[in-house]
């Protein structure tokens, strides 16, 4: 629970994560009041309209602050709601309850292409509520919209409760009491979502659980997966993961241990699966075989999307300005329009690009396609017929470890939203590497073909999900040689660096098993002279 205690002539805030009985001396005052000197003094009062913690919600904080070698603080902090609207007097008289029971589940799904997966996840819903408990959703960054929420809003009304990190504190403050006073079982969200107060809970539902959003960028560090995969675990929920293409991450969890694993019929993925084609990369900014694709597809009256991947020309290929440069000169009749950050500066903009005849887009303008406020506009005007995705080999080869994932992603991706159009659709992909797995993947629509030579490649490089890489950093400062030693001696683990980073000096550690390394990298992190934070699995690596 959340109080407020004196303490130097000031009322603080503070929680309160365990209540014992101090022993009475025969003057009254308890045994370690009595040590102490001065005595206890009473609590001011509660705050907060209702509970906050309870067993589960605890446990889920003890276990993501030793995860990810933060203060206990941190993750309170975040689960407690920024404004308190409300005091109560005294005590509650009841222990704090447990959420839920054992014998929950653990699901990876994997989505088809016309799956609703709003109506999938009302489902799973409606069951836990039928059964007096509730529903978490955690949803990719959602400042925007999202279609899946905006539909599961419309199916649970005023049951449902929206919470992200953009609402104002008050706005989101009511939602996260009315969770915690019962009022709403149904809690849609960002990241923050798996981190509301108490309730009695059902099921946790990670909706695009592949999304790199779901990774907080700023301290502590926390991935909503596994906070989600915590919270459902101490408080006896069940667990959906689920994604079009799931992170190797999951897979490999999922492949792991007992979960269940569920996916689309492998015949009804190859009838909607768009006709790939590859394409050798020409000299100029574009392939000849692409423009007459593209002129083709506007001869039959198709709307057209080239994928670029960069925003900007480079010496590995032209940008967004160069593409649409050169089909304005093929194709002066057509109406093309840029969906990159340098051509857009509203949500108006969006739209225009979006109903052109040839669009031009970087990769982050696939997850605006399906906006709602768009969809709502753009009903009837959206279908695709054919794409065109030019330097497949650059996304594939980008200095990072999970270049080759992130580029199938991305592809497949782009493929689903082919799929979902009413006739069979076309997708041409420019590449110098055919047999690349992420290449064959998507022309054979074979998810488990990317996953199962991807995982080879990093059992044999020992790298995630085979191994954990830990990123510390020295806020300011460089870091000290006798830190250095010691991060050099934890077990099992290989250290490189350190290197200047955005903050300060950095260090990456590979870590075989992680469990034995957590407790005495705490040691290291609190005895440090400088300030160091710890980042587990940085996104960037």
């Amino acid at each position: 629970m959340i109080v407020r205690a004196p303490l130097r002539g000031r009322r603080v805030r503070g929680w309160v994560l365990a209540v014992s009985q101090c022993p009475q001396t025969p003057d009254g005052a308890g045994s370690d009041a009595a040590d102490v000197g001065d005595g206890l003094v009473d609590l001011a009062g509660v705050s907060g309209p209702a509970p906050v913690f309870d067993v589960g919600l605890l446990a889920t904080a003890y276990a993501m602050a030793r995860r990810y070698v933060h203060p206990l603080a941190s993750f309170l902090h975040l689960m407690t709601p920024p404004q308190m609207l409300g005091r109560a007097r005294g005590l509650p008289a009841a222990p704090p309850r447990r959420s839920g029971e054992g014998g929950a589940t653990r699901t990876l799904r994997r989505l088809g292409p016309r799956e609703d997966p709003a109506a999938i996840y009302a489902g799973t819903i409606r069951q836990a509520l039928a059964e007096g408990r509730g529903a978490i959703v955690v949803l990719p960054e959602i400042r925007e919209g999202s279609l899946v929420l905006e539909r599961l809003q419309d199916a649970f009304g005023d049951e449902a409760a929206v919470v992200h990190s953009a609402q104002e504190p008050a706005e989101r403050s009511r939602a996260l009491w009315d969770v915690a006073r019962g009022r709403r079982r149904v809690v849609l969200g960002g990241r923050t979502a798996a981190l509301v107060p108490a309730f009695p809970l059902g099921v946790v539902i990670v909706h695009s659980e592949e999304d790199r959003t779901l990774k907080e960028q700023r301290a502590p560090y926390y991935d909503a997966r596994e906070v989600a995969e915590a919270r459902a675990a101490a408080c006896g929920a069940d667990l959906v993961l689920a994604a079009e293409a799931p992170s190797l991450r999951s897979l490999h969890r999922a492949q792991s241990g007992r979960w269940s694993v569920v996916e689309p019929p492998r015949e009804s993925m190859r009838a909607q699966w768009p006709v790939v084609e590859l394409l050798e990369a020409g000299r100029t900014a574009m392939p000849r075989r692409a423009v007459a694709a593209i002129l083709a597809a506007r001869t039959a009256g198709e709307r057209v999307l080239i994928l670029v991947p960069r925003l900007a020309a480079t010496p590995s290929g032209p940008g967004p300005a160069e593409v649409a440069a050169y089909l304005r000169k093929v194709a002066p009749q057509a109406r093309i329009a840029r969906a990159d950050p340098a051509a857009l500066s509203g949500a108006t903009d969006l739209e225009r690009a979006l109903t052109a005849e040839i669009i031009v887009a970087t990769e982050g303008a696939l997850a605006d396609v399906e906006r709602p406020a768009l969809m709502g506009r753009l009903e009837g005007r959206l279908g695709i017929g054919s794409a065109v995705a030019l330097g497949v080999d650059s996304m594939v080869h980008r200095p990072t470890g999970r270049a080759a994932e992130e580029a199938f992603a991305t592809l497949w991706e782009l493929a689903c939203l082919l799929a979902r159009a009413p006739s069979r659709p076309r997708l041409l992909l420019e590449t110098d590497s055919p047999g690349h797995h992420v290449v064959q993947a998507v022309v054979r629509g074979d998810y488990h073909f990317f996953a199962r030579h991807e995982l080879e490649a990093r059992r044999a490089s020992d790298v995630p999900p085979f191994s954990t890489l830990v990123r510390v950093r020295a806020v300011r400062r460089e870091i000290g040689n006798e830190v250095l030693d010691r991060l050099a001696d934890l077990p099992g683990t290989e250290l490189l660096g350190p290197v200047e980073g955005r903050l300060g000096a950095e260090v990456l550690l590979k870590v075989g098993d992680r469990e034995p390394v957590l407790d005495p990298l705490r040691g290291i992190v609190a005895s440090a002279g400088e300030r160091l934070l710890v980042e587990m699995d940085p996104r960037e690596w």
